[in-house]
């Protein structure tokens, strides 16, 4: 999972988006940020919060476009794949900008401010709390022995990966 942090201008608590996104005045105040420090983020997030919410409207316009096109009494499977393909660029895209973002975060905060924000992404990640690809609460016996399903103990699995990609170009996916 990755968390993006945006603006929220209502002073609310933070809207759930996945359940993972924060506010800017949420990481303000638990960071403690100063006023300089928090006008030097928004200035250096300015692109990046306008290209994530062109990539959230698009993002929008695609489910609706995947949605008509199933409606549809004969739907058209290149039209669908082409939305797909349309989708996963964006989600890409957004990826892209949590990034940077995250990066822009690190980028203003104090060493101390750093691992209070190093602590704020292990609690919203639930680190340690989940196994990573099942998502249920591991047991402290499968925790100290290194749970088997956690892909933080064994490697990433490039060859499913691999498969996965091929079967997209074949037209199984």
């Amino acid at each position: 999972l990755f968390v993006f942090l945006c603006s929220n201008t209502n002073r609310e608590q933070p809207t759930e988006i996945n359940s993972q996104e924060l506010s800017l005045e949420f990481l303000r105040d638990e960071l403690e940020l100063t006023s300089e420090q928090f006008a030097q983020l928004m200035e250096m997030d300015r692109q990046v919060l306008k290209r994530h919410e062109t990539v959230l409207k698009l993002l929008c316009q695609n489910r609706y476009r995947l949605l008509n096109e199933l409606a549809k009494p004969e739907p058209s499977m290149e039209e669908l794949n082409n939305t797909a393909r349309s989708v996963g660029f964006l989600h890409r895209a957004l990826k892209k900008q949590t990034i940077y973002h995250l990066l822009n975060v690190k980028k203003i905060c104090t060493p101390e401010q750093t691992k209070k924000l190093n602590k704020i992404f292990i609690e919203i990640l639930e680190i340690d709390k989940h196994c990573t690809e099942c998502k249920t609460k591991c047991s402290k016996s499968e925790k100290s022995e290194k749970c088997k399903r956690c892909t933080k103990t064994y490697s990433y699995d490039d060859q499913a990966e691999a498969r996965l990609r091929q079967q997209e170009k074949d037209s199984l996916l």
